[in-house]
């Protein structure tokens, strides 16, 4: 028994971990290995829509949702999580925009009558009546201040309409800190406007005055809003404040509704999706695609609308990106009627939205409810979507073809194109660069200056000197400083501007261009031209410069320097040759590397960043 138990104790020490760790759930699967199950992927069905064309584009959107609910019994069959409708919308709304308010001429003409009875109400102290309809307009505000406030004159008919509930909080409540909470409350719903003060007690206008100057004695909310593209009308509660690029620095810390609406790209008629800020002390920031807030609706169904089949082929694939990041949907599904069939394109966002396959049904479901040939071709198309294969479902009964994946049309232009020779836009970096070179440049060009005036001069005034002289120290301390001036420029200059020119020029499609390897061939002869000056031979063409030993015509000798200039001489030639050189160095590394490097600054008062990204 002993021997058993130490057997048993020793393989439990030498038998592998992964045996181990197995235990229980090993031995009701019949002692075979168990198998983690594999992440889901969460999958979102995401309809898209052009208008006039036939059919998806004749659909509403009930029509639509109950297709869509229908589908999702094939996506989870096939392996993959999928977001219901409902969630979707409820998540993309709390992330990212809501639909604006919709205000019938109906719920207008409702709220100015309960306004009007409130206020008749508080004026004959029945403070029942008052309450009842003062409560009912107020929370009509709270729905729809993004419409009422579009108008100036309605704008401020919202805060009188918002202020007639302090005073009923003073007169019959006689419950200030209330009257007070909800003055602040209005001052927030309307910024910037001032009530008719005429229409207000002595005691409403006082606590509105009071909360008023509360506010701007807090630390101030600053909003910054960008869009693409730019010059779009910042709405802020339906309030115009301005346009992108645009910077409040001044609003009061709260909630609001942010619109950016941009002329020619928003619909006629259509108000601009609202944005939900809870603004803090501080910069709050809000970056809008126009084009992408234009084409995506949640009223019912979550889905992206377009008004052109044109339109909806461009910027589908990047507009689902932008849905799935707000929701936080791994990958999508665009659910596409056509023409031709259902079409069907797993899209992956990360890090890069590309179409991973694609599946088309043939022909396209004539109903929300499918039949039992629709859901055979169904089935077979989020199974290969699942697998990552292309293909074409048609027939009765249903046969598949592998087909290749369906790609925006610039994508596949940007495929099959050869790159033609041309230069790309300049960046961060080239200007950078192009910053230094000038300064190295600058900085040579003074070395040169100096060379050519001082070091001379100084030459000139040191060739005719005897020992004797009583300046004669002097005179050459002169002429070596001026010299050592010269040597330390031409270094400094040519290092900055080598590094500059190196990255300054913009990216060139094919190669190195004419003037880079021209201004390389100067370079490389200006360098051959002054190396030997730094190897203390003569400069060619040069040798002459300088001072030699000069005998005067009574048989005395001067005391000029031993050597000549040539290595001053050289250390410039050769500075400004190597910036030259940097020329098509640059674009050979740059080709050879296949370098993409991004650079990006941003600062505000506070901070500064500077990334560098790319493919190295």
């Amino acid at each position: 028994m002993a021997a058993a138990w130490a057997l048993a104790s020793l393989f439990a020490l030498v038998a592998p971990r992964g045996v181990a760790a197995q235990g229980p759930a090993a031995a009701a699967n019949g002692g075979a290995p168990v198998v983690p199950p594999r992440p889901q992927v969460r999958v979102l069905l995401l309809p898209t829509l052009a208008v006039g064309r036939s059919p998806g584009g004749s659909q509403g959107p009930e029509w639509l949702g109950d297709m869509v609910g229908n589908l999702r019994q094939f996506v989870e069959e096939a392996g993959m999580e999928v977001w219901s409708a409902e969630a979707a919308r409820a998540a993309f709304e709390q992330h990212h925009s809501t639909e604006p308010s919709a205000v019938s001429l109906e719920a207008l003409n409702q709220w100015m009558t309960h306004a009007r009875e409130g206020l008749r109400a508080l004026g004959g102290a029945d403070y029942g009546q008052a309450r009842e309809h003062l409560q009912e307009a107020n929370r009509f505000l709270q729905f729809a201040v993004d419409e009422l406030n579009r108008e100036m004159e309605r704008a401020q008919r919202v805060l009188d309409t918002c202020l007639y509930l302090v005073r009923y909080f003073i007169e019959e409540a006689n419950d200030v800190r209330q009257a007070a909470r909800h003055a602040r409350r209005c001052a927030l719903l309307v910024p910037g406007v001032e009530p008719t003060w005429p229409m207000h007690t002595p005691e409403t206008v006082e606590i509105f005055k009071h909360e008023q100057e509360v506010l701007a004695e807090e630390p101030p909310a600053e909003l910054e809003v960008h869009s693409i593209p730019q010059g779009c009308n910042v709405r802020i509660n339906g309030i115009v404040f301005g346009k992108t690029p645009f910077l409040a620095t001044s609003l009061a810390q709260g909630t609001y509704r942010i619109q950016v609406e941009c002329p020619g790209i928003l619909p006629r008629g259509r108000r601009g999706r609202i944005h939900h800020m809870e603004l803090h002390a501080g910069r709050n920031r809000l970056w809008v695609d126009a084009a992408f807030e234009t084409a995506v609706r949640t009223d019912g169904l979550l889905r992206l609308h377009y008004p052109s089949w044109e339109k909806e082929r461009a910027l589908r694939v990047a507009h689902a990106r932008e849905v799935a990041d707000a929701i936080g949907a791994d990958h999508v599904v665009l659910v596409t009627l056509t023409g031709d069939g259902l079409l069907l394109d797993r899209i992956a966002v990360d890090p890069a939205p590309k179409v991973v396959a694609s599946a088309v049904v043939v022909p396209a479901p004539s109903g929300p409810r499918f039949d039992e040939v629709m859901a055979d071709k169904l089935k077979m198309a989020f199974r290969a979507l699942a697998t990552g294969r292309s293909v074409r479902i048609e027939g009765d009964p249903p046969r598949t073809t592998p087909i290749e994946p369906w790609q925006p049309p610039g994508a596949r232009r940007q495929e099959r194109a050869a790159p033609s020779p041309g230069y790309a836009a300049m960046g961060t970096l080239n200007w950078v660069g192009l910053g230094a070179a000038a300064v190295g440049l600058g900085v040579l060009g003074y070395g040169w200056a100096n060379w050519a005036g001082a070091v001379q001069d100084k030459l000139e005034a040191f060739s005719v000197a005897y020992p004797s002289d009583v300046d004669f120290v002097a005179r050459q301390t002169r002429y070596l400083d001026a010299r050592s001036l010269s040597n330390l420029l031409a270094w400094i200059g040519g290092a900055l501007a080598t590094a500059g020119l190196a990255v300054a020029p913009p990216d060139y499609e094919g190669g190195v261009p004419l003037w880079a390897w021209i201004g390389g061939g100067v370079g490389l002869g200006l360098v051959a031209w002054g190396v030997p000056g730094l190897l203390g031979g003569d400069v060619p063409l040069l040798q002459e410069a300088g001072c030699a030993n000069v005998h005067d015509g009574m048989g005395g000798t001067t005391a000029c320097v031993q050597d000549k200039p040539v290595a001053t001489v050289g250390s410039l030639l050769v500075g400004t040759g190597l910036p030259l050189l940097a020329l098509p160095a640059g674009y050979l590394v740059r080709s050879a590397l296949g370098t993409e490097v991004q650079v990006s600054a941003a600062a505000d008062g506070q901070q500064a960043m500077v990334r560098v990204s790319g493919r190295f």
